[in-house]
C-alpha cells in the first residue's frame, strides 16, 4: 500500500522534466532560428566590411597623391581635410581642385580666423583684418595680408624666410622624418617642392597663372583680386601655422 504514493511522485516528476524539456527544446529551437537568420545578415555585413576596408586603404594609399595635386594647384592641407576629399582631388583636375577647396576654406573661415587670433596674439589685429577684408570682398588687401602675416609667423619661429629655397632646405633637414606618409611627413612635403606660391622668376614660365607672392609683392600681377587668391593665401597662412605647431612638439 505504500508504493503508491512513490509511483505517483515519481510519474508527477517526471512529466515536470518533460515539460520542462519541452520548453528548453522551444527555446533552443528559437535561438537556432535567430542564430540562423543573423548568420544570413552577418555573411553580407562581413563582406560589405571587407568592401569598406578595401575602399579605405585605397583612399588612404591615394591621400600622399592628393595632397600633391592640391599643392600644384596652388592650395595648402588643412588637418580637418576628410581623407575622402583629399582622395578625390588625386583623381581630379585643377578646376575641380579650384572649386571643391574653395568651397572647402569658404566653410572653414571662421574656425581658422578664431584659431589663429588664438595662438598668435601679437598679431590677432592684422589677423583680424585680414580676415575682414576677405569678408568685403576687398581681395587686394586680404591676399597680402595672408601672405605677410605668413611670412611673419615662420619668422617668428626660425628667424627666417620661408620664400626663399635654401631656406626651406634647412627647416626640412632639421625635421626630417622616416615616415613620409605620416601626418608631418606630408606636411613637411610642401617645403621641398617647387609650388606657385614661391616659384622664382626663372622658375616661371610664360603660361604661369596662379598665386605667387613675388608677383603679388613686387605690383606685376594686377589680377590677384580674386576670392579663390584670397583663399589660398589663407590656406598658405593655416598651413604654416598648423605645421610649425607640430613643429614645436616634433
Amino acid at each position: 500500500m505504500t508504493t503508491t504514493p512513490y509511483k505517483s511522485i515519481n510519474f508527477q516528476i517526471s512529466e515536470e522534466t518533460r515539460d520542462a524539456l519541452r520548453s528548453i527544446e522551444v527555446r533552443m529551437e528559437a535561438v537556432r532560428k535567430t542564430a540562423k537568420e543573423a548568420q544570413s545578415h552577418l555573411i553580407p555585413l562581413r563582406e560589405e566590411l571587407r568592401k569598406s576596408a578595401r575602399k579605405l586603404k585605397s583612399s588612404l594609399a591615394r591621400i600622399p597623391t592628393g595632397f600633391h595635386v592640391i599643392e600644384k594647384c596652388g592650395w595648402f592641407p588643412d588637418l580637418e581635410m576628410d581623407s575622402g576629399l583629399v582622395a578625390l582631388l588625386s583623381k581630379a583636375g585643377p578646376d575641380a581642385v579650384d572649386s571643391e577647396l574653395s568651397k572647402w576654406f569658404k566653410g572653414r573661415l571662421w574656425d581658422i580666423e578664431t584659431e589663429l587670433t588664438k595662438y598668435h596674439l601679437h598679431r590677432a589685429g592684422l589677423i583680424c583684418d585680414a580676415f575682414w577684408a576677405h569678408s568685403e570682398e576687398r581681395y587686394s588687401l586680404s591676399v597680402l595680408s595672408f601672405l605677410s602675416q605668413a611670412d611673419g609667423i615662420w619668422h617668428d619661429s626660425f628667424s627666417s624666410n620661408v620664400f626663399r629655397k635654401e631656406e626651406r632646405k634647412h627647416i626640412c633637414a632639421l625635421h626630417s622624418v622616416r615616415d613620409h606618409r605620416s601626418v608631418i611627413g606630408l606636411f613637411l612635403s610642401p617645403l621641398g617642392q617647387a609650388l606657385p606660391v614661391w616659384l622664382s622668376e626663372s622658375e616661371r614660365d610664360d603660361s604661369f597663372s596662379n598665386l605667387n607672392r613675388h608677383l603679388v609683392l613686387h605690383g606685376l600681377d594686377t589680377n590677384y583680386d580674386t576670392e579663390e587668391y584670397s583663399l589660398k593665401a589663407m590656406s598658405f597662412l593655416w598651413w604654416s601655422h598648423q605645421l610649425l605647431d607640430m613643429l614645436k612638439g616634433d
